[in-house]
């Protein structure tokens, strides 16, 4: 089983595909289905790292840093699906400014997480 930190390294990996999916579906409409997978990954590892945010060592002794953990891994996943059921995979290639706006906030709250995540786990 992979550690928590090892889950949240991966989630950025998952992240950084979805961005560079979405940036090729925009200008090559084939591309969508790529996606659709990087996003069915991203929901995928959700229930993974929730799981592992429970069993962390480091988080179990710490509650209030659980909570905290917990609270910041809700939001940034709670702006991603926001965002993605603004701008579902067949609507890409048509998004706009708004689109880009969008995409660029969820991007910055993900680096935000998760390099605030992986400080916690170093």
């Amino acid at each position: 089983m992979p550690t928590l930190r090892e889950l949240i390294e991966e989630l950025v990996n998952v992240q950084r595909a979805m961005g560079a999916a979405a940036d090729a579906a925009r200008n090559d409409p084939g591309r969508k289905a790529d996606l659709v997978a990087a996003r069915r990954r991203f929901g995928d590892l959700v229930p993974v790292i929730t799981k592992a945010i429970d069993n962390e060592p480091r988080l179990r002794a710490n509650p209030d840093l659980a909570r905290d953990f917990r609270e910041r891994f809700s939001a940034m996943r709670s702006k991603v699906a926001i965002h993605q059921a603004k701008w579902p995979a067949v609507l890409i290639d048509t998004a706009s400014d708004d689109f880009i706006a969008s995409a660029t906030a969820v991007r910055e709250n993900n680096r935000n997480f998760a390099a605030w995540a992986l400080g916690v786990l170093q």
